[in-house]
Order: structure tokens, then sequence, then C-alpha cells
């Protein structure tokens, strides 16, 4: 699939069942926007150690069991694979924010402009704003729930544009299409039991999947990818 302006992706539905979720979040933190870029493999790697020690955590009984596993995977050290995920988990709140401004520009050609002229009326600095205020709202309502909720990004359009939009263009559509599964587990976990929404991260629409999700369940990252792919070609009128 492809991630974007240029960036392609290698999802392997056919290895470890958390691949697919560690490939998925690995390129949207890091993506290999020059030739023999790798940095991604790293934060891949980082993921995958990160999980299979929770899983071994879990459940003792996991290491003296046969088990689909890459021997890399294994091999870094957990202080490397801790510093490296927290790096990843900052880069993909930046995601989330540029995904956030980007929607309506998607939408836009999406429902058939052609020549982009309802793109066109959208400003990034417009978007970039409404972004900032929207996310401030959530910290505001999460705080009432007792939920306290960091910055995910720069509160500055200056800073966002540069720091956060530019750097998430190569990644675009898959951080929309990131986006837009978390929302849609939203409603889908509204309607489970009590039980099946313990656990699970809050946000001001209720309980939803996190990136944790993705990277345990090979299927939340093939809903992804189609939706990746459904938003595809690129977005010729998007900012940039």
């Amino acid at each position: 699939m492809s991630g974007g302006e240029g960036v392609v992706i290698d999802v392997p539905m056919d290895g470890p069942s958390y691949l697919p979720g560690a490939r998925l979040l690995a390129v949207l933190a890091d993506p290999p926007i020059r030739t023999g870029q790798m940095g991604w493999r790293q934060t891949e790697r980082a993921l995958c150690r990160l999980y299979l020690a929770a899983q071994h955590g879990l459940d003792e009984r996991r290491a003296e069991t046969a088990q689909f596993v890459v021997p890399n995977h294994l091999t870094m050290s957990l202080a490397e694979a801790e510093e490296r995920a927290a790096k990843a988990r900052k880069r993909h709140d930046e995601r989330m924010g540029a995904a956030h401004v980007m929607v309506p520009f998607l939408r836009a050609i999406q429902q058939g402009s052609v020549d982009g002229r309802r793109a066109r009326r959208l400003t990034a600095d417009g978007e970039i704003a409404r972004t900032i205020d929207s996310e401030a709202e959530r910290r505001e309502t999460l705080a009432k729930l007792g939920v306290v909720e960091p910055r995910r990004f720069p509160e500055s359009t200056d800073n966002f544009d540069v720091r956060v939009l530019r750097a998430s263009l190569p990644v675009i559509h898959l951080a929309v299409a990131v986006g837009i599964v978390i929302d849609q587990s939203q409603k889908i976990l509204s309607r489970r039991s009590e039980a099946e929404q313990a656990g699970r991260p809050q946000d001001v629409g209720g309980p939803q999947i996190g990136f944790a999700d993705i990277l345990m369940h090979p299927e939340y990252a093939a809903w992804i990818i189609r939706e990746a792919e459904a938003l595809e070609p690129p977005c010729r009128s998007c900012p940039s």
C-alpha cells in the first residue's frame, strides 16, 4: 500500500501476528522519505521487542512454548526499545493532529470536486487553527472526566505547519486511515458491554482502541490498510 507522497509500505500479513501493526506504526512514525532511510526498521524492532516482553509478562509460560517470532525482534535491549517507542508515540500524536487538519481536504475531493475548487476554499492555516482549538477543547473535556492529557502537538500555527503537518504529508493517507479506524472503534465499543469497554483508552467520544491494539491485533492493521487505499490517489489539492 502507499502511505502518501512517494512512501510505499510493504505490510507482511503472513508473518507473526504482531508484525503488520508494528510495520504500520513504525512507518507512520518514521516514513522512509528518501532512499536508504531505515529508521523505521529500528522503530519496528522496538515495537516488536516491547510487544514480546509484554506478552511474556502476561504469561511467563510463553517463554517455554514454540512461537512464530522473528529472532531479530528479541535482540534489542528493553531500554533502547522503550526510548525508541517513546519517540514513536510522540510522532504518532503529531500524525493524528495532521490527520485532523487534512480530513476536510480529502473529503472535499472524495465528494466530487474533480478540479479541487472545494478543496481550494479550505486553507491550511484555517484548518490548523481549527485543529489546535479542537485539541484544547478535547483536553479540557477529558480533564473534567478525570483524564489528564498532555499536549500532543505544538499549539502555534507556524510550529504546527512545519513540525507536524509538513512532516506528516508523506504518510498522511495512513495517518487519516488510523484516525478513521480509531473513531469507528468508538462507535463499535459504545454498543459493547462494560467489561469489553474496560481498560480501553478513554477519549471524548468514549472508549476506543489505541495504538497498542493496532500492534496486538492484525485485523486492525488490515482495516487501516483498506481505509488508506480508499483515500488514494494522493491529494493534489492539499496544502504543500
